[in-house]
């Protein structure tokens, strides 16, 4: 039985893939002071963003974002906000893993009370970048972020 693609196209498509890493790494990047820096800037008593690792210079291409408990708003509200301002979120992949139906009826050791887990099963959601993003659309994701907060204030939700 074969590989699917002859070893020569693998090759090829690698080399093209390797040509262009240079410019994704640096678009993904260029976003890094708009969607990390900016938005911290007002918006740390709601959310909490994440932090480049010290040293470190990824190439991001997505965001997790966590609604503190103390906030005004839900995850779910700050969520449909932003889809109804046509910015794609998701919710990461399972949360409290013990809590999902899969697990119902299953017998498993859990190992202390898995705060951390629900926290992010209740409170983090995901907006994704791709290397085409400009600033422009990141200058818009910013500003929906902080009218999903300054709405929910203001309305008191």
């Amino acid at each position: 039985m074969g590989h699917p693609h002859p070893p020569e196209l693998a090759v090829r498509r690698l080399r093209v893939v390797a040509r262009d890493l240079e410019t994704v790494v640096a678009r993904r990047g260029g976003g890094k002071e708009t969607v990390i820096t900016r938005p911290s800037r007002g918006l740390e008593e709601f959310f909490i963003l994440p932090e480049a690792t010290a040293g470190s210079d990824p190439s991001w291409f997505g965001f997790p974002i966590a609604v503190r408990e103390s906030a005004p708003f839900t995850r779910n509200q700050v969520t449909q906000f932003l889809e109804q301002s046509q910015i794609a979120t998701r919710l990461l992949f399972g949360g409290n893993l013990v809590r999902q139906p899969a697990y119902r009826e299953r017998n498993f050791r859990v190992v202390g009370p898995l705060t951390n887990a629900d926290f992010v099963m209740n409170q983090v959601f995901w907006i994704g970048l791709y290397p085409g993003i400009g600033p422009a659309i990141l200058d818009y994701m910013l500003e929906t972020l902080h009218g999903a907060a300054s709405m929910a204030v203001r309305v008191g939700v």
